[in-house]
């Protein structure tokens, strides 16, 4: 699903810009933050410190989940911008589909920056009546709950 048609990365198939895959993955964090650490007027950021992120070459989630937990203005830049993609991501699926309840999981379920921003974004970009009914919820295990998900689909196939 596209959630940003003006987003073009050349190095991406053409049908890859702009989708949600491309824009809340891991990856997609990291290049968000490294994007915005270059601007001059985050030069001080501690994601530009070799001392906060250690031995690495490069930075990754948990060091920008760090920073922005730290109140690092160019980690929460990026933590409110890729809140701002799942909310719109959450609006466009329950304007399409009145849907009301999204439980997100894995590591971008871990930042509250980024769930906050998605409540907010969602509610505000859904139509009316479907925004009022809009629950955003984090995963209770976070990291497994895909594969708690496909059990228990194989459970009910094979109940039937």
């Amino acid at each position: 699903m596209v959630i940003d048609i003006n987003h073009f990365d050349e190095n991406l198939p053409i049908y890859r810009n702009g989708t949600v895959e491309e824009l809340l993955g891991k990856y997609a964090i990291i290049r968000c933050a490294t994007e915005i650490i270059k601007k001059q007027q985050y030069s001080e950021s501690l994601l530009n410190s070799a001392e906060f992120i250690g031995n690495k070459e490069e930075i990754d989630v948990s060091d920008i989940s760090k920073a922005a937990n730290l109140g690092d203005k160019a980690a929460l830049e990026c933590f409110n911008l890729i809140g701002k993609y799942l909310g719109i991501t959450i609006a466009s699926l329950a304007n399409i589909f009145d849907i009301s309840n999204f439980i997100i999981g894995g590591g971008i379920s871990q930042s509250d920056i980024i769930i906050n921003a998605a409540r907010k974004i969602s509610k505000e970009r859904s139509l009316p009546p479907v925004s009022a009914r809009i629950n955003v919820e984090t995963a209770r295990y976070l990291n497994d709950t895909g594969i708690i998900g496909a059990a228990l689909l194989g459970k009910l196939e094979i109940l039937k």
